[in-house]
């Protein structure tokens, strides 16, 4: 019975979190309560917090984050909004990570794979609505892009907050469902993956079109490695090297097509108006942190930059927000613990016997490369279902960290 209940409890969070938009507060609210009720029934039933330190000095890099954050909120933060904001952000989006370990003990990465496919067509089938509408059917937005000379394009977003979130998670979609395909030898999965690809071009983010990009090319660069390469997944790779060929050549030869415009406005910081904006935030960002040494060490606060209500402004980076909100040093230890988080889950792959296992790591890998790379141009990770992503792909370090200290087969 606890299996099938805690299959239903992940499949309601992943449901939650991929059609956030569409959901009122008290639903929000309940939700977030349920997450809250997984995570503490976790620490004081199934596995006490402090067996989390056993997982060799992960755990200790995980401890000096949230206590950094702590002291940062109780000492840095102004006023009571920004001290509950901070908190929301940065010790509720943390707290992921326990709810992913809940959910793991009974949920396997293929299940959720396959979870991510089921509604993620959903996702893709209402953005592809709006696209071919041109209507934004759950924003108030009107979801349009600008390129130079006043050119406009409309983007989808489905059931996110932003055409740059349903970007990355079509993105996720794909690799899960590329990952699938290569462990399950299913077909079907090669055509969710190209149902999946077509919702992170219908997003028009340049963003995510080159984060998504580079998580394939990782995602492929390590099966080559491996040469595991199926023939199908070679055609795919050739195939998309050559329509990045044809799209670059069509592009040096032919700016009248409004693909190749958008493709070429990537590079474009003069008369490109999202880069212009995107330039000046980003400057903007670095004179505030350097302005003082207050700043550069310990930055202006959590939650002053962003999206919500005790914002000052928006650093249009997720890199520059950790750096302005919590200086430096915050930005070290967050930096150097997700480093060493890779640098770990390198070393499990190499000491992973289960064929099958590695395929799932290598995903892991490759959905970490496509969080972080946009999380360099935007702040991804400021939106609640995109750190849910990045953590729950975080645990799967830890699960694997505490099988090889225990030596124990964990089922993913």
């Amino acid at each position: 019975m606890k299996l099938y209940i805690d299959n239903l409890i992940s499949f309601i969070i992943i449901c939650y979190f991929c059609t956030f938009i569409i959901w009122p507060l008290p639903i929000r609210a309940a939700i977030y309560s349920l997450i809250l009720l997984c995570e503490l029934y976790y620490i004081f039933k199934i596995n006490p917090y402090y067996h989390i330190l056993r997982t060799n000095i992960m755990g200790i890099y995980l401890l000096i984050y949230i206590m950094y954050i702590i002291a940062h909120l109780c000492f840095i933060s102004s006023d009571f909004e920004s001290l509950g904001v901070g908190a929301y952000q940065y010790l509720f989006y943390s707290s992921f990570l326990l709810f992913s370990l809940y959910i793991s003990k009974h949920t396997t990465i293929t299940r959720f794979q396959n979870m991510l496919c089921l509604i993620g067509v959903l996702d893709i089938m209402v953005g592809m609505l709006e696209y071919i509408l041109q209507v934004p059917l759950f924003r108030n937005s009107d979801n349009i892009g600008f390129l130079a000379e006043g050119e406009t394009y409309f983007r989808a977003s489905s059931f996110f907050t932003a055409p740059m979130i349903f970007g990355d998670w079509a993105g996720i979609f794909a690799l899960s469902s590329l990952n699938l395909y290569h462990t399950q030898k299913n077909k079907l999965y090669i055509l969710l993956f190209i149902i999946f690809i077509c919702g992170v071009i219908i997003s028009y983010s340049r963003g995510s079109w080159l984060a998504t990009l580079i998580g394939l090319g990782v995602y492929f660069y390590l099966l080559l490695k491996k040469k595991n390469l199926s023939r199908i997944q070679k055609i795919i790779l050739y195939f998309i090297i050559f329509i990045g060929g044809a799209l670059y050549c069509g592009n040096m030869n032919d700016n009248d097509v409004a693909l190749f415009n958008f493709i070429n406005s990537i590079g474009d910081f003069e008369t490109n108006q999202s880069n212009v904006g995107r330039m000046y935030a980003w400057m903007l960002a670095v004179d505030t942190l350097t302005s003082d040494i207050h700043n550069l060490v310990f930055g202006i606060g959590f939650a002053k930059t962003g999206a919500f209500s005790t914002s000052l402004f928006v650093t249009e980076s997720g890199v520059l927000k950790r750096l302005v909100e919590g200086g430096i040093f915050f930005g070290f230890i967050y930096y150097t613990m997700i480093v060493f988080f890779m640098l770990k889950l390198n070393l499990i792959m190499k000491n992973e016997s289960c064929e099958k296992n590695k395929l799932k790591l290598i995903y892991l890998i490759a959905v970490i490369t496509l969080i972080l790379l946009h999380d360099i141009t935007l702040q991804v990770t400021e939106d609640c279902s995109i750190s849910f992503a990045f953590w729950y792909v975080i645990s799967w370090i830890f699960i694997k960290c505490n099988n090889l200290t225990n030596k124990k087969d964990y089922k993913m």
